[in-house]
């Protein structure tokens, strides 16, 4: 049984002999290089390469905004933005020290690159949340201008990224809707971001990785659109989505990468063991076997590494995970 295999056919839109789940068949890398977050001894407060200032909250790092915007007007944003150069990275050393940190295991795991804060996030990290939804309304010709620019610079840094770290699979993260819904229309999504997601996934597939689009929330009426870009596989598709319809849709074509409900249950501060390896067993009962489907969630608990202890939030998911799917498996010795 080799997992790496089967996680691999549900990130090429295929369903697994046995359903994977992400947390024990894929391996994050970060670039410590990458412009879009603080320095990593930044502690929780810090500036990213942009000039945001960012804090730590939640278990990510997110704006500061009790600081001003960077650009305090779409109008200005030619003027007010400095993008950071990729060629001013030393990459061989850079790549170097970080192989060392990650040590990725290229044989058994599936190594996701990461590429945090997106075309629309990048945009709304620099402007402010409201002032960018409005400028989509307001002046759409200079958000597309905006948007296209932060694709170039993007573009740029992951053709760096993809040459140096060589991944399985690059984590391109853009959200574009809460809970109840997108934050736009699916029209200006078409216009504005489609055809730059388009050129990113374009690159990635360059290069011979799989390109894998975060977006939380409920997204499912941007499926066809990801679909139609080539964009190989989603995360973290969490439960306010139809995900039994999404996986009817997506066999042969796309991946589902989610399934269980973090933000109701699993990292509620109440929330019990055997809560918790409910929720793990509903998700893998619920979706598994039903298409190209690899558990998964996105947690405030994903990047401490105490959580992943036997008693521990992650630790208890993944355990419940090998209990039921895994050793099931196993045939009978």
């Amino acid at each position: 049984m080799n997992m790496k295999e089967q996680a691999l056919k549900v990130l090429h839109g295929q369903t697994p002999d046995i359903l994977p789940s992400y947390f024990t068949t894929c391996q994050i890398m970060v670039c410590s290089a990458y412009p879009d977050m603080p320095p990593h001894d930044a502690g929780v407060q810090g500036k990213d390469a942009y000039g945001v200032t960012q804090v730590q909250e939640g278990g990510t790092w997110t704006v500061d905004t009790s600081v001003p915007s960077v650009i305090d007007d779409i109008d200005s944003w030619r003027d007010q933005l400095v993008f950071p150069d990729p060629e001013a990275v030393d990459w061989e050393q850079v790549s170097a020290i970080d192989e060392k940190i990650f040590h990725p295991d290229r044989e058994n795991m599936v190594v996701d690159l990461l590429c945090t804060k997106g075309i629309f996030e990048r945009m709304h990290f620099l402007m402010g949340f409201e002032d960018t939804v409005c400028s989509l309304l307001t002046d759409e010709d200079e958000a597309r201008a905006f948007a296209d620019a932060v694709t170039d610079i993007k573009l740029a840094w992951i053709e760096k990224m993809l040459a140096y770290y060589k991944p399985d699979m690059l984590s391109f993260q853009d959200d574009y809707a809460f809970k109840d819904g997108l934050f736009f229309s699916k029209d200006t999504f078409r216009e504005i971001f489609k055809p730059n997601l388009k050129r990113v996934v374009d690159l990635v597939h360059d290069h011979g990785v799989i390109a894998k689009i975060h977006c939380c929330g409920k997204m499912e009426d941007l499926l066809d659109e990801y679909i139609e870009l080539g964009v190989d596989c989603l995360d973290p598709v969490q439960p306010v989505n139809d995900i039994v319809s999404m996986l009817d849709k997506a066999e042969g074509k796309i991946g589902l990468v989610g399934g269980l409900d973090f933000q109701n249950v699993i990292d509620r501060p109440d929330a019990t063991e055997e809560t918790i390896r409910a929720e793990v067993r509903r998700a893998c009962d619920t979706y598994g076997g039903k298409g190209p489907f690899m558990l998964y969630g996105a947690s405030v608990r994903q990047q401490d590494p105490t959580a992943y202890a036997p008693g521990q939030v992650m630790g208890i998911v993944i355990d419940e995970y090998v209990n039921h799917v895994l050793k099931a498996a196993r045939p009978a010795a």
